[in-house]
């Protein structure tokens, strides 16, 4: 019946899926999610680059745990990655809300 092909099909979508979830290194999109913000993190933190680290800048996501180095591209060497910093903590964060110590 056309209930019993919807539902053979749902369960294979959801095999699939599982299946993409998984990369070609076995690891889950959450642990993957998580070797690329750190390799992101790398980029922004000791990549002599500036465009690498204007690059990871517009890649981060913003977390308690990204936040201080972006805060610390604030004082970059670079004016194009400072600038950019900047924008993205005046657009994405509640700069007032920030302490002392984060700034």
């Amino acid at each position: 019946s056309n209930s019993t092909n919807v539902h053979a099909n749902a369960n294979a979508n959801a095999n699939e899926q599982q299946d993409i979830d998984e990369d070609i290194l076995g690891l889950s999109n959450v642990e993957l999610h998580e070797e690329i913000t750190e390799a992101l993190l790398w980029n922004l933190n000791h990549d002599p680059s500036f465009a690498n680290r204007s690059a990871a800048i517009n890649s981060l996501p913003i977390t308690v745990d990204t936040l201080p180095s972006i805060v610390a591209r604030t004082r970059d060497s670079k004016l194009k990655v400072r600038v950019e910093a900047l924008d993205l903590l005046c657009q994405k964060v509640d700069v007032k809300r920030l302490t002392r110590q984060q700034w």
